[in-house]
């Protein structure tokens, strides 16, 4: 009877020991999670401290590349996804106006950019240029528009100063080449005054003496335009229209001739941007080039057809004699000929009035078999902007510092160069 009296006495001090283990346990466990606490406190707070050291670096970047932008010499304008503007710096708009935020880049270049040749000037009268980039990271480009008025006047100078330099160069042999035209159309001349020539021969004489003054003409012209860079608008045109209107000006020439033409036209609907007028000139050049590497019986071939959709390839062959390899890389030299009664222009000519246009100039050539003169322009839109947008990776033929000039022509101007050769 003790024993059983004392058995509740027993599981009661084990309960309370268990107890005390518990609370024991329990408050070491405490005491860990209290350690976790302040350890993540800490690391929350290290944390905390290095992302705004690196918000405050990141500001102070932010702020001075806002301050590099502000100071830049070039007008920075950055575009949306849409086109439409959302940051400019102070040059740009000085360049283009106050009001740039929110406009789309399209309407503002019409309004205040405009192409004059294939250069782009702003409505004040700064000589720019315009270059684009993709912001990779986000939808949108950046736009760069730097004022080039002063390497512009300079290239003037340096490209008129290297013109007369070549011009300085080949007078003496050119005052030959000119005095015996003139001398022949003279002589001709004094024919048709002779007492004892009939009419017939007197209207002989008179063909000859215009044919001698025609050849006397187009010399000059050549000298003229490369000694000015023959500065020329350019316009939007159908390229199948300026095939039919050169056709209609080469069928008076041959049938005057025993050279036979076959135009072939394969582009359909595409336009190109140049000056008719000087490009018809460059074309007369090359067919009268043709004409005169032939044969007896020349036959002159002119394709025409689209080059990967940008671009209109027009190639001139004959079936002349060819043109060594060893002057090849010469012929659109200026000044350089291999012919008698040659000014060595007529290539040089051509080569700057493509280039002028952002096109390319090729020459391919097998001795004894022909030649082909190949030109290359660029397809452009109706509605396009900046030449900018079409120029030409193609280095064209001739010397690189062979520019144009881009003065305003004080005298009147050039007729069309008709029949030119080199």
């Amino acid at each position: 009877m003790k024993t059983e009296n004392n058995l509740p006495g027993a599981q009661l001090e084990d309960a309370f020991h268990r107890f005390n283990q518990l609370s024991a346990t329990l408050a070491e466990s405490y005491g860990d999670l209290q350690k976790q606490v302040e350890r993540l406190s800490r690391e929350l707070a290290e944390a905390r401290s290095e992302r705004l050291k690196q918000l405050a670096e990141k500001e102070r970047i932010a702020n001075r590349l806002e301050r590099l932008l502000d100071t830049l010499p070039a007008g920075i304008v950055v575009l949306d996804g849409d086109g439409h503007v959302n940051q400019a710096n102070p040059v740009a708009h000085d360049m283009l106006g106050r009001d740039l935020l929110g406009r789309p880049w399209e309407s503002i270049a019409q309004q205040n950019i405009k192409t004059e040749g294939d250069e782009l000037r702003l409505q004040d009268g700064r000589w720019i240029s315009v270059s684009t980039r993709s912001l990779n990271a986000e939808p949108g480009r950046i736009v760069l528009i730097t004022d080039i008025s002063e390497t512009h006047a300079l290239q003037t100078i340096i490209s008129r100063q290297q013109r007369l330099t070549s011009l300085g160069e080949m007078l003496a042999g050119l005052a030959h080449q000119i005095r015996t035209p003139l001398a022949t159309a003279m002589l001709h001349l004094s024919n048709t005054t002779h007492p004892n020539v009939n009419g017939t021969d007197r209207a002989h004489y008179a063909e000859k003496a215009k044919e001698r003054l025609h050849h006397l003409e187009r010399m000059v012209n050549d000298m003229l335009i490369f000694a000015r860079g023959e500065i020329t608008d350019a316009e939007h045109f159908d390229v199948t229209a300026f095939v039919d209107a050169f056709r209609q000006a080469l069928e008076h020439q041959f049938r005057q001739t025993q050279a036979k033409l076959i135009i072939d036209n394969q582009v359909g609907k595409a336009n190109i941007r140049a000056n008719k007028d000087s490009l018809m000139s460059a074309f007369h050049n090359l067919v009268n080039n043709a004409i005169e590497a032939g044969d007896q019986s020349p036959v002159i071939r002119i394709q025409i057809c689209l080059n990967d959709g940008d671009s209109v390839e027009f190639r001139f062959s004959d079936n002349g004699c060819g043109i060594p390899d060893a002057i090849k890389d010469r012929i659109v030299e200026p000044f350089f000929t291999t012919r008698k009664h040659g000014t060595g222009l007529g290539l040089a000519v051509v080569n700057a009035t493509v280039a002028r246009f952002q096109g390319s100039f090729e020459v391919q050539s097998e001795v004894g078999v022909g030649s082909c003169f190949i030109v290359r322009l660029p397809v452009v839109g109706n509605n396009t902007l900046l030449p900018s947008r079409f120029t030409s990776a193609a280095k064209p033929l001739g010397r690189p510092d062979d520019k144009p000039a881009n003065e305003d022509a004080n005298t009147d101007e050039l007729q069309d160069l008709k029949e030119v050769s080199i």
